[in-house]
């Protein structure tokens, strides 16, 4: 080994050999070892970092990762992904500077934009908060080096074999903005890293459906109908209106969707000027003697990064395991949290 030989290198060399260190006395596997070295429980796989000591490199830092991140830099490896944020996955980012005068300071995440629409240019020129190092297209992602990344899906669905293969490979955090269809069939079922699905990131609209979702008991049984209208370039199915449908125990195939921008006009009362961009919801619950209708209207452009934002603001001050996450179980949480 060179001297300028990184602590990724030399990982990625140990996870080429497949070296498992199973004993109890493990240098004789490993010529950097200078002296034994005890494996904990649970873990199996030494690390080793060097650093500039005078004149001569030598051994700094030796910690062992669990098998889990093993797998993560096989796999970043196997694919030829980019791998400079692995010095931070076996770290945990776990900054001793990290409370100053008695206060957590947020981890900031660099956030990369997947798709080409109007939301996600619009996410990639509006995105910011105190928890966002940087805002970055899917292109671009080999240029944040060693930034830990939140990765936004807002696309069609052409990039997400690749964006799985990328958060499987670094643990990223994925929030998937699309609304069904067969870009949530691409996505795995048991994945190995944090999936928030979101519907929408309007966060009024989120508490919306936070407030039906938590509310839904009460109305188990009676007649529930649910209308959503988009403008009539809508192609992508009514994320909003199904996480309503689901919470409130409606089958997807009993939504009535309006795309007539007459109708939209006429019935719904859309004015003319936001027919080419609205999203509209109404929610009827009818009983023999009493109906309740509580309705939504999002006119023009809608604060979709403001939005998420906050979203990622709130996912950064929470530890998501691997699996699947409800945006609006993650609102209602932070809700719960400040009450």
């Amino acid at each position: 080994m060179t001297s300028r030989q990184t602590s990724v290198d030399i990982i990625a060399e140990i996870s080429r050999r497949d070296v498992w260190l199973s004993g109890a006395n493990i240098h004789d596997h490993n010529p950097l070892s200078t002296h034994p070295t005890n494996r904990p429980s649970n873990s199996g796989w030494l690390f080793f970092e060097r650093c500039r000591r005078g004149k001569n490199w030598r051994i700094c830092l030796k910690k062992f990762i669990d098998t889990r991140t093993y797998n993560k830099i096989r796999t970043c490896r196997d694919r030829n992904l980019s791998c400079s944020g692995l010095k931070k996955w076996i770290y945990q980012r776990k900054d001793p500077r990290a409370q100053i005068h008695g206060k957590e300071v947020m981890e900031k995440f660099a956030i990369l934009i997947v798709g080409h629409g109007k939301l996600a240019t619009e996410l990639v020129n509006g995105l910011g908060s105190a928890t966002i190092s940087a805002v970055a297209t899917w292109n671009e992602r080999d240029a944040l080096g060693d930034e830990r990344c939140m990765v936004v899906h807002a696309g069609s669905g052409r990039e997400l074999d690749d964006v799985i293969a990328f958060c499987s490979a670094t643990g990223s955090i994925l929030l998937d903005l699309s609304t069904g269809g067969s870009q949530l069939s691409q996505l795995p079922a048991t994945p190995t890293f944090p999936i928030v699905i979101c519907p929408n990131v309007n966060m009024q609209m989120l508490s919306f459906m936070a407030m039906v979702k938590q509310a839904a008991g009460y109305f188990e049984g009676q007649h529930i109908h649910i209308t959503e209208s988009h403008q009539a370039s809508k192609s992508t199915k009514p994320g909003t209106a199904i996480h309503l449908a689901q919470s409130l125990g409606v089958s997807e195939t009993e939504i009535r969707s309006e795309r007539d921008p007459k109708v939209q006009n006429e019935v719904l009362g859309i004015p003319p000027e936001f027919l080419d961009r609205h999203a509209y919801h109404e929610i009827v619950i009818s009983a023999p003697e009493v109906e309740i209708r509580l309705e939504t209207r999002v006119l023009g452009k809608s604060a979709y990064a403001s939005g998420l934002a906050k979203v990622i603001d709130m996912i950064s001050e929470t530890k998501l395991l691997p699996g699947y996450h409800d945006v609006v179980d993650l609102v209602t949480g932070g809700i719960q949290k400040k009450h």
